[in-house]
């Protein structure tokens, strides 16, 4: 491994270990939201092997987000998160099982929204 990768993965942990639970949010949506987008560059390639890799990245990501979702504390909003994300999780499924870039584009402004939300009620 090369010292320069080796640093940022050394950042990238830190990064993680020392962010809040917003922060994480934040982390998981730029995670799914770069999945997506070479995801897109696959497709548009036609390299539907490499889509799929990182499809299936994105949806791992979507599954985090569904296991941050605190029922408890806000019940309607959790729900409407989860239906949501579920939206978004099958609507990638749809974009690798039929190598289409529609569906994902889609799954991606709405990661994209939710993004610009997130980011701008941490900064408020």
């Amino acid at each position: 491994m090369t010292q320069p990768l080796l640093a940022q993965q050394n950042y990238q942990q830190l990064q993680v270990l020392t962010a809040s639970r917003g922060q994480l949010l934040l982390i998981a949506y730029n995670s799914i939201l770069g999945a997506m987008l070479r995801a897109r560059r696959a497709l548009g390639r036609g390299d539907r092997t490499r889509a799929g890799r990182y499809l299936l990245t994105a949806q791992q990501g979507i599954v985090i987000l569904l296991g941050t979702l605190n029922h408890e504390a806000s019940p309607r909003l959790a729900s409407e998160l989860r239906e949501l994300y579920l939206y978004v999780f099958k609507r990638v499924a749809e974009s690798m099982l039929n190598g289409s870039p529609g569906p994902l584009d889609e799954a991606h402004s709405i990661i994209e929204s939710l993004h610009a939300a997130w980011k701008e009620a941490l900064s408020a």
